[in-house]
C-alpha cells in the first residue's frame, strides 16, 4: 500500500506526497509586473499615475528640463488607456505595464471586465480573472474535478498519476478517507484494503476477509 505524509511536510512515502501547485506557476507570475495576483490582500496593484517614481532633480538646469519633459511625456502616456488609446481621467487600472479604464481592462476568456476587487492574473501577455485562468491552466482534482489551487496529493512514483485535493483524496470506490493514512493502487487509482482486494477477487470465500 502507498503511505499518505502526515501534515504539510514535503515528505514522499511511497508515492503519495504532498506539494503546492502554484509553486509550479510562481517562477512565470515572477516576470510580472504585477506580482501574479494582482491583487492581494485587498491591496490592488492597480497604480495611479501619482505612484509612478519620478526622477530626483538634478544641479544642472539643463538636466532639469530633460527630467522634466521625460516626466511629463511619462505621465501622459500613464494616463493613456492601452485599450482605447484615449485620456483616463480617474481611478485607471495597471496590467500589462500600461494602464487601463476600468471597463476596458478584459478577461482574455470570458472578456468581462477585471473585477478589482478580485484583481487579475497575467499570463504570456494575457490578462485573466481569477477564476479563468484557474479553469485553463491549473490542474483538476482527480475526485472532484475542480481547480487544484493550494496544497494537493501527488504521487512521485507514477503509480497515481494526477492530482487531489487534500480533503478530496480517499477510496476511489467508497470515496472514504484513509485514516490509517495507507493506500492501495489498483489501475492507477487510490482505493482502501475493502476495494482493493475486492477488485482483484482476493477476498476469502468463507469469511469474506482479504486474503494477504
Amino acid at each position: 500500500p502507498g503511505i499518505l505524509p502526515q501534515g504539510n511536510d514535503n515528505l514522499k512515502m511511497n508515492g503519495a506526497g504532498f506539494d503546492n501547485l502554484i509553486d509550479d506557476l510562481i517562477k512565470e507570475w515572477d516576470n510580472m509586473d504585477t506580482g501574479s495576483y494582482s491583487n492581494q490582500q485587498n491591496q490592488q496593484h492597480y497604480h495611479a499615475p501619482s505612484d509612478v517614481p519620478t526622477h530626483s532633480r538634478s544641479k544642472s538646469s539643463t538636466s532639469n528640463h530633460s527630467n522634466s519633459n521625460y516626466n511629463n511625456n511619462n505621465q501622459v502616456r500613464m494616463n493613456i488607456c492601452g485599450y482605447c488609446n484615449h485620456t483616463i481621467d480617474s481611478s485607471p487600472m495597471w496590467a500589462l505595464g500600461r494602464t487601463w479604464h476600468p471597463e476596458h481592462l478584459l478577461c482574455a476568456q470570458c472578456e468581462k471586465p477585471i473585477d478589482p476587487n478580485i484583481g487579475h492574473v497575467e499570463r504570456n501577455n494575457k490578462i485573466y480573472c481569477p477564476s479563468d485562468f484557474a479553469d485553463l491552466f491549473l490542474p483538476k482534482c482527480r475526485s472532484c474535478g475542480l481547480p487544484v489551487e493550494r496544497e494537493a496529493v501527488s504521487a512521485s512514483d507514477g503509480k497515481l498519476e494526477g492530482k487531489w485535493h487534500v480533503n478530496c483524496f480517499g477510496c476511489h470506490t467508497c470515496h472514504k478517507p484513509f485514516p490509517d493514512r495507507s493506500f492501495y493502487v489498483f489501475e492507477n487509482a487510490p482505493y482502501c484494503k475493502r476495494h482493493y482486494h475486492e477488485l482483484n477477487n482476493s477476498l476469502c470465500r468463507n469469511c469474506d476477509e482479504p486474503i494477504e
